[in-house]
């Protein structure tokens, strides 16, 4: 070999190593952005099951202090069960007693014998904080 041929074989060999970075930069960086899209949708569906069932417990609360206002409608009422059936397998079930008890003083308020605890101070004593533990715990739970 002579002087000459040098410093085409070294410029060839830079050339080759600059094609090879760059192929395995766009490999590395198109991995790190699927990852990354991976979190994203992971995040999503997780924050939109959680901003779903938080929805289903607002629902459950609107119509709990309706009828426990006194504006007991069929509708409201009927409204209520629903609401309450569709929240069911998101109550826990150490909870599930609780949301029973509150669904029978609703019914028991109506009638003239009835002088225990007014269904709105139950709602504010045991349901909410109830609903809080539980949307915490749906949330960490989707989180892991």
């Amino acid at each position: 070999m002579t002087n000459s041929m040098l410093p085409l074989i070294i410029n060839g060999i830079i050339a080759s190593l600059a094609i090879i970075g760059t192929i395995i930069n766009t490999i590395l960086t198109n991995r790190h952005q699927a990852k990354l899209r991976s979190i994203d949708f992971k995040n999503k569906i997780t924050s939109d099951d959680y901003r779903h069932v938080q929805k289903l417990f607002e629902d459950f609360l609107r119509y709990s202090f309706s009828v426990a206002a006194s504006n007991v409608s069929k509708e409201n009422v009927d409204q209520l069960v629903q609401s309450y059936s569709v929240l069911i397998p998101y109550i826990p079930a150490e909870s599930q007693g609780i949301f029973d008890q509150f669904m029978t003083i609703l019914r028991k308020t109506g009638t003239a014998d009835y002088s225990g605890e007014k269904p709105a101070e139950f709602l504010k004593r045991a349901i909410v904080p109830v609903m809080n533990d539980a949307l915490s715990q749906y949330k960490e739970q989707k989180n892991r």
